[in-house]
């Protein structure tokens, strides 16, 4: 079964287990740069991609995304990074990523 989820920062919940726990794991992996996390300073996505030009950065994020899970999370394995653009009017130009994952192990 595969899982898409946005790279957004969710609010964090405690207690979650099973496949909700996954989730939240990957969503906060694919939000987080590099440095944020004060147990684990290399988690995340390495910030500088974000002063490259929008395509160079979608590109380069698209890599990164993929490999901070697999690096952060060894129950996801990332099958797709795709991009929807915002209908926020005050996000001009900006789009969404979005992760497509499944279970490693999970038929």
């Amino acid at each position: 079964m595969e899982i898409t989820v946005p790279a957004t920062m969710p609010e964090t919940k405690f207690g979650l287990t099973g496949i909700e726990s996954l989730k939240q794991r990957v969503r906060i992996i694919a939000t987080l740069v590099a440095g944020e996390a004060v147990l684990d300073r290399e988690m995340g996505i390495d910030g500088s991609i974000f002063d490259q030009p929008e395509g160079s950065a979608r590109l380069l994020l698209r890599g990164r995304i993929i490999d901070a899970v697999e690096q952060f999370e060894p129950q996801a394995e990332v099958t797709e990074v795709y991009y929807i653009e915002s209908d926020d009017a005050n996000e001009s130009g900006s789009a969404i990523a979005y992760v497509r994952f499944r279970e490693r192990g999970a038929e």
